[in-house]
């Protein structure tokens, strides 16, 4: 690579490569959970696990960087009341989710997820938060994408290809449907989510 080596690719490529990392940690994640799932351990067990100790993490940092006091962190009623509802939101999305993860595959678990910009879109159009308009190429260009998203998520919800890895590793407790209902769930919940922190940062803002 000719002016000046690798160093200038890398910096214009980091983010792409970034998220790709993501993605596979992300991937090897949910086959770990699914070989786990296949051993005994339930999704909301995990769930509670996983929700307990962030909560108790985010609070001690708080904490630390607030002088050990909780009244800088005070919100009034109806903040505290989104909050609420977007972390009940959030802890429903993680455990369909999980759900799905165990009844499905983790191929299908992680394509499912890209349904909540669709869901997002297309909830946010209906309760006034995303303006569509059919002479835009933009509304248009979402609008079909939401179609694309959910026409692939029932595509996968309902047909099921060979298995890539033995049944050792992955144990057989598939049910295709139930799992590709569970995730659709996640993905709503999650959008629901998102809408949510919208109204929470104008909230305190």
């Amino acid at each position: 690579m000719s002016g000046g080596g690798w160093r200038p690719w890398a910096e214009r490529y980091k983010p792409c490569v970034a998220m790709v990392l993501v993605q596979l940690f992300y991937s090897l994640v949910d086959m770990a959970l699914k070989t786990a799932y296949g051993l005994g351990m339930r999704p909301i067990v995990f769930v509670a696990y996983r929700q307990g100790i962030a909560a108790a993490a985010l609070l001690l940092a708080s904490l630390a960087t607030r002088g050990l006091t909780l009244r800088p962190m005070a919100v009034g009623s109806r903040a505290f009341a989104l909050l609420f509802l977007a972390s009940l939101a959030s802890a429903t999305g993680q455990y369909f989710y999980f759900m799905g993860l165990q009844l499905a595959s983790p191929s299908m678990a992680r394509a499912t997820t890209n349904l909540a910009p669709g869901i997002t879109f297309a909830i946010a159009a209906v309760i006034g938060l995303e303006k569509v308009d059919l002479r835009s190429s933009r509304s248009i260009a979402k609008i079909v994408g939401t179609v694309v998203c959910l026409a692939g998520a029932m595509l996968m919800a309902f047909f099921k290809g060979p298995k890539l890895l033995g049944a050792l590793l992955l144990p057989a407790t598939d049910d295709w449907v139930r799992g590709g209902i569970y995730l659709m769930g996640n993905a709503f919940c999650f959008s629901i989510w998102y809408i949510l922190q919208a109204s929470i940062a104008c909230t305190l803002a």
